[in-house]
């Protein structure tokens, strides 16, 4: 897995970039929210429609995504031409974006936050 150093906004709002070891979080009201996940350079974003619910909280993993493994991977055997060889060829996939967004449980997210800081 490649790491991802995402922007991440929510309904059009920074967060700020997560990297390994950082995490974002944001106090929103109950209802519809679009998450987007950007990265400098990759060719596509990942975008995901949340419900939030009143009184609970959410915890998403951001990993990188199956097409952003494989353009990295690109990258590093091809250098340019290599990247967009592999984003022409990963074009239709599912989520053309760098990031995949695991929902995770309370208790696995405050296991986890335990070990990363807040993005600044």
């Amino acid at each position: 897995m490649a790491i991802c150093a995402c922007e991440v906004k929510l309904d059009g709002a920074p967060l700020g970039k997560v990297v390994a070891g950082k995490y974002a979080y944001a106090d929103r009201p109950a209802g519809r929210h679009e998450l987007l996940v950007t990265e400098l350079m990759f060719p596509g974003d990942t975008k995901r429609e949340i419900v939030m619910e009143a009184g609970r909280t959410h915890f998403y993993l951001i990993k990188s995504s199956p097409r952003h493994d494989a353009a990295t991977g690109g990258a590093i055997l091809g250098g340019l031409a290599g990247l967009a060889v592999v984003s022409v060829a990963t074009a239709g996939e599912a989520n053309p974006g760098p990031a995949e967004l695991v929902a995770l449980d309370e208790a696995t997210a405050r296991t986890k936050l335990a070990e990363l800081q807040a993005v600044e």
